[in-house]
């Protein structure tokens, strides 16, 4: 679901979104993104305010705690915050998870610590926060973030190298992944960036 945690229809669109999550077989996750309106609203805004860091927590909490009871794992996927802010006024992904319950899980975006979060994470801190929350990651977003931090057509080295992110998931037993990447024009160019990206896994990793 393409919602932020402090989305006033938040809790609209997340019933609607547990109703239809819980129908299906398979590994039973039900995601929304953790920022959303607050920065879509305001394009200087780079981090969470200690209220709405607050807010923020109380209604993951509750919304993993609704997924639970019908059997789904709520995760909640980085994007435009800071991987940390500086714990007075600025608060970011660090937090959020430093404070939620562990009913909260992680949907990692391979990408956005580096091409959508407003503020640049270095590929060490980024590495840190997937180590140390692996055993609640979801699933992942596979996307390459390029050196000028860009997000790309076609998946290629990231600025943290796939092989550590994917040792990371391999330990965890997180075996979910889906592709993301730069919407190019025709469907015809997206078939075959998609075609590239498989060639450049194996390619890296055999198969």
């Amino acid at each position: 679901m393409n919602i932020g945690l402090l989305d006033p229809n938040f809790w609209e669109v997340f019933s609607r979104g547990i109703a239809n999550a819980a129908v299906f077989d398979g590994p039973r996750t039900i995601r929304t993104a953790g920022p959303g309106l607050e920065f879509a609203n305001d394009p200087k805004k780079t981090a969470w305010t200690f209220a709405e860091l607050q807010e923020a927590v109380a209604i993951a909490n509750q919304a993993a705690n609704l997924a639970k009871t019908v059997g789904l794992q709520y995760v909640v996927e980085n994007g435009v915050e800071p991987i940390k802010g500086d714990g007075t006024s600025t608060f970011g992904t660090v937090e959020l998870f430093g404070n939620v319950n562990s009913n909260v899980g992680f949907q990692l975006d391979t990408g956005n610590f580096f091409c959508v979060s407003r503020v640049w994470t270095k590929p060490a801190d980024a590495q840190a926060f997937i180590e140390k929350y692996a055993g609640r990651m979801g699933y992942m977003h596979l996307k390459t973030s390029s050196p000028d931090h860009k997000v790309q057509q076609v998946i290629a080295d990231n600025e943290l190298d796939f092989d550590i992110i994917f040792a990371i998931a391999s330990k965890a037993k997180m075996p979910y992944v889906g592709f993301e990447l730069d919407q190019p024009a025709t469907l015809e160019q997206a078939i075959e960036n998609h075609k590239k990206s498989v060639e450049y896994l194996k390619g890296k990793f055999g198969g």
